[in-house]
């Protein structure tokens, strides 16, 4: 079992992964695509204002700026920008090869830049006035502001792919939780349903031998393979009848009724096992009670709780029916020693086994049927008595 688990979680970890890889890259993709394109458009500006070629049609070009520097120069009357590009290019002058693009990246300062000799410069027609020989010229595009710009969206797309990864990691851990609990759950409900269904296969076997050899006599040993087998024959029902609701295979064949008649025949097949106990069911339904709903799934609600009332009843079981705002309320309560705290929040478990033995599945499908309804199935203890509360709504979810 646990290798399974680890089975099924590999997968979950590895999408997680993936996820965070994929987040990651597109998070640095548009970065990077947005800081190209913001170059392509300062290079075209290059090209406009200091070669003289014609502007790209759509595109909103940087301002080029140029600026004159000699050796013996001041730089205060440069800007700090300005001056940021002096700095840069005496710092990487060795490498840096006059004419080419460069990328100023100082304190939030963002400017593509090109380094001319000043005469050069003045060959090239690019400045029209008188330059010192040994003087240098910059054109740069300040493209701080749209570098800003980009840097603020990368970090808006970055921390909602942070959320969502962070949203997918914890519905991957609810996953995985879900995983070990239906592990749980399943490996728990074969376990009891095998041991119930042992009990009356070695009824069975016990009291088959008990004939064969004679230490039985036949028409006992016929009775108990009887008994025993109706039981194990109910059982298994319920339990294939729990297993299509966990399938979610059930479908209701809903019509109207009115489910007077339904608890009548519910009350009717629970008076046997009442006689026999000296059980007296009380019924108090006074009104008609149609609701669209199925006849059968509704029965199996009613007779499951009957015969539970009857079980633990010392003398009587009241059963009650109203209509309750947009539905029926039926109330069935025994006289019986009051179901614990303990007992009443695991009553509905599959094969849970109370202070008075296993209750067996029956009580699990009639509360599965009733919210198939949209309804609900409770219990609570109310002047002594043990109550379990059936609510339907007159429409069908």
């Amino acid at each position: 079992m646990a290798a399974f688990q680890g089975d099924r979680r590999a997968p979950l970890w590895f999408l997680t992964g993936l996820a965070a890889l994929l987040c990651a890259a597109m998070v640095i993709g548009f970065y990077e695509l947005q800081a190209d394109a913001i170059g392509d458009r300062a290079e075209a500006a290059f090209d406009q204002v200091l070669y003289g070629e014609a502007e790209p049609q759509g595109e909103a070009l940087p301002v080029v700026s140029t600026f004159q520097v000699a050796e013996d120069a001041s730089l205060e009357t440069l800007s700090g920008l300005e001056r940021a590009l002096v700095d840069d290019y005496e710092e990487y002058s060795v490498q840096m090869r006059k004419g080419e693009i460069y990328l100023l990246d100082s304190r939030g300062d963002y400017a593509y830049f090109i380094v001319f000799d000043a005469a050069a410069a003045q060959q090239k027609g690019l400045i029209g006035y008188e330059v010192p020989p040994d003087g240098l010229l910059i054109a740069y595009a300040d493209v701080s502001f749209p570098i800003e710009v980009v840097r603020l969206t990368t970090l808006v797309i970055a921390g909602f792919a942070l959320f969502g990864l962070i949203v997918f990691v914890v519905a991957q851990r609810r996953v995985a939780r879900n995983f070990d609990e239906d592990d749980a759950a399943m490996k728990s409900f074969f376990a009891n349903a095998s041991h119930e269904l042992k009990t009356p296969l070695m009824a069975i076997r016990g009291y088959a031998e008990g004939v064969k050899t004679g230490v039985v006599g036949v028409e006992e040993g016929c009775d108990v393979i009887d008994r025993e087998t109706e039981r194990m024959a109910s059982l298994v029902e319920s339990i294939m009848a729990l297993a299509r609701v966990d399938a979610d295979a059930v479908e209701p064949r809903m019509a109207r009724y009115d489910v007077r008649d339904v608890l009548y025949e519910a009350v009717d097949a629970a008076a046997p096992a009442a006689s026999a106990k000296g059980v007296e069911i009380g019924l108090d339904a006074p009104d008609p009670a149609v609701l669209t709903c199925d006849e059968d799934l509704v029965f199996s609600v009613f007779a499951n709780v009957l015969s539970n009332a009857v079980r633990h009843a010392d003398g009587e079981v009241t059963v009650s029916l109203r209509r309750d705002g947009s539905g029926v309320v039926c109330e069935i309560a025994n006289d019986g020693e009051p179901i614990s705290k303990e007992d009443a929040a695991h009553v509905f478990d599959r094969f849970y086994k109370g202070r008075h033995g296993s209750t067996g599945i029956g009580m699990t499908l009639a509360q599965e049927y009733a919210r198939l309804h949209g309804g609900s199935l409770t219990v609570r203890v109310a002047n002594g008595k043990t109550v379990f509360r059936i609510r339907l709504p007159r429409g069908a979810r």
